[in-house]
């Protein structure tokens, strides 16, 4: 994947079961943007503390990270609100794929999915696959 920093639209999506991981991969994710002139990485999750996050990247009332980490709920909210763009949205990962595709998850994800274009990659990530997932 490469990323067009001159998109000032999401193009990776990272998707998390909680905050407190979505946390912990947005750190990551920042300590290897700052060797990437110009990347706009945004975490967007629930809470009070989310504020500190959302107010980084934002023109004309809309996010423009290259790279946003998030949770189901928040996604759709912004989704709802129309303040993300996935136009440009050239990868989806799904991190602990086997419990977001295996609880209540699956149907935001399926709501998710109905604004990501057919040609965007899916990536599923995950310590464990069980059986059912495969299938």
């Amino acid at each position: 994947i490469n990323i067009d920093m001159n998109i000032h639209d999401t193009q990776i999506l990272v998707l998390n079961p909680t905050k407190e991981l979505a946390k912990q991969t947005y750190d990551i994710y920042t300590e290897i943007g700052m060797f990437i002139e110009d990347i706009k990485i945004g975490l967007h999750i629930g809470g009070v503390e989310s504020c500190k996050y959302e107010n980084n990247h934002k023109t004309n009332n809309n996010y423009e990270e290259q790279i946003i980490v998030t949770t189901p709920g928040r996604l759709i909210s912004l989704l709802d609100k129309n303040k993300i763009n996935f136009n440009n949205l050239q990868m989806f990962i799904i991190d602990e794929c086997d419990d977001m595709l295996d609880t209540w998850f699956i149907e935001d994800i399926k709501k998710i999915c109905s604004y990501i274009s057919m040609t965007c990659q899916i990536v599923l990530i995950s310590a464990t696959i069980n059986k059912n997932m495969i299938e």
